[in-house]
């Protein structure tokens, strides 16, 4: 049983209309109020998910980008857990600013989708100036950087066989850099900004926490070919243990972590609170995601019936 603060809130919220509705004391105006709601909303996310898959199989993805796991449709899901209520509806396509000045110094393959970022950052930055929240954009750009130079230093470590520290590993985990911010509106002040570049301890946890859990879900299917060590494989080395040992140590670790999240989310009093939700529901959904397996690269059952639950079927009335 997944604790309540670890739950995704629509999948939350879904679970708990068809609970009320099993009770013999429930309330008939307030439960069809809720099922109207949701379906409402469900009907914003399927034009979104409709106009997202139309940009996606323009650009051909299976054709172009055969190296690129084709999970858009994941990917979306991903981003209903963090904020799935309609005035976020630009946040849910969170786009950052790059450059045009290497695009030539790419390989083939990359420039699709260098050129694809490209075009969605230069769409994307009236809407962000419009906004007033041009800080967070451009500093976006900044994170976004560190982000590709992990996946370097990740690939120039793999290539050499190199299995770093636990220490090493974490230092090029995962980067969040308020980048989630973006489209979210008025409420993001010139304070937060400020706070959100600093990479508080509250995204440094989100960040932790995300790598972890992708880690411990997806390490067995990534040592059958080359690919960079999981920390599993670096506090084997590191601390000369047994596999199964060193599983033991990264979920102890994942649960220091959400009590790190749990303390930060309530000390963060000088933010409003749906700032500090959209970072608590990036975890909750990275945990759903990875909590038992890699559900987004190998969709299983649980995770079809819950996508079909949120953007296919709406709720009996």
């Amino acid at each position: 049983m997944t604790p309540l603060h670890k739950r995704i809130p629509r999948l939350e919220a879904l679970s708990y209309i068809r609970f009320y509705e099993k009770q013999a004391s429930h309330d008939e105006t307030l439960l069809k109020l809720a099922k109207l709601g949701f379906n409402l909303l469900q009907s914003i996310h399927k034009s979104e998910l409709s106009q997202v898959s139309k940009w996606w199989k323009d650009i051909d993805a299976p054709k172009n980008l055969p190296y690129v796991r084709d999970r858009i449709v994941e990917s979306y899901f991903w981003a209903c857990g963090v904020y799935s209520e309609p005035k976020y509806s630009l946040a849910r396509v969170p786009l950052q600013k790059w450059s045009l000045t290497c695009l030539d110094m790419l390989p083939e393959y990359m420039k699709l989708v260098y050129k694809t970022l490209l075009d969605l950052y230069q769409e994307m930055e009236p809407i962000m100036e419009k906004e007033e929240i041009t800080p967070l954009f451009y500093r976006s750009k900044e994170f976004m950087i560190e982000f590709i130079k992990g996946y370097m230093i990740e690939a120039k470590w793999g290539k050499e066989g190199h299995i770093p520290t636990t220490d090493e590993h974490a230092s090029i985990a995962f980067v969040t850099g308020g980048s989630c911010y973006l489209g979210m509106g008025e409420i993001i002040t010139n304070e937060a900004i400020k706070w959100a570049v600093t990479e508080p301890p509250l995204f440094k946890a989100c960040s932790a926490i995300g790598r972890l859990l992708n880690d411990i879900a997806s390490y067995k299917k990534e040592r059958e070919r080359a690919h960079f060590p999981s920390i599993v494989e670096c506090y084997k080395k590191q601390y000369d243990v047994t596999e199964e040992y060193a599983i033991d140590m990264v979920h102890k670790q994942i649960e220091d972590v959400w009590k790190d999240i749990n303390r930060e989310s309530l000390m963060c009093k000088e933010f409003p609170r749906p700032l500090i939700t959209v970072v608590i529901n990036y975890v909750r959904t990275v945990y759903y995601l990875y909590k038992y397996n890699d559900n987004f690269s190998e969709v299983g059952e649980d995770m079809k019936d819950h996508i079909q639950a949120l953007f296919v079927h709406a709720v009996t009335i």
